[in-house]
């Protein structure tokens, strides 16, 4: 595991436990209901998107690591008829079907970022938005 891996995930385990800390720390100075609290659905929410975000980081890890054992274990090439052309060269050009699978699921690795940091904002951001508008009008 690279160390900004271990940067992202020291940071959202201290978010973690700062929502946490949010909820007993505030919660404990409101009345006890058999309902909902406002600050119960915000903290819900908020560990929600934190778990997603590590659920994230453990799944591009996962797809990294999986890929770059695979790139590993081969990198000794295996000759066969196919790979040797018609002047009995080892052809360097061609690849074999597993190594197109594995880098498929390295190009994916940006792509899952990309997309990560585009709908987690704006998820967010959408929820920040009902939420504010809801609650200031009740």
């Amino acid at each position: 595991m690279s160390l900004f891996v271990l940067f992202q995930i020291s940071i959202i385990m201290s978010l973690l436990l700062n929502m946490i800390f949010i909820n007993y720390g505030v919660g404990s100075t409101l009345p006890n209901t058999s309902y909902m609290k406002a600050l119960d659905i915000y903290v819900f929410v908020c560990v929600s998107f934190i778990s997603a975000a590590l659920l994230q980081i453990a799944l591009s890890s996962f797809i990294k690591v999986s890929t770059s054992s695979f790139i590993i274990s081969n990198t000794v090439p295996h000759v066969t008829a196919s790979h040797v052309n018609s002047n009995n060269v080892y052809d360097t050009a061609r690849k074999d079907k597993g190594s197109e699978e594995h880098s498929g699921q390295a190009e994916r690795i940006p792509k899952l970022h990309v997309v990560s940091r585009i709908i987690f904002p704006v998820a967010f951001a959408l929820f920040l938005l009902i939420y504010w508008i809801y609650y200031t009008q009740v």
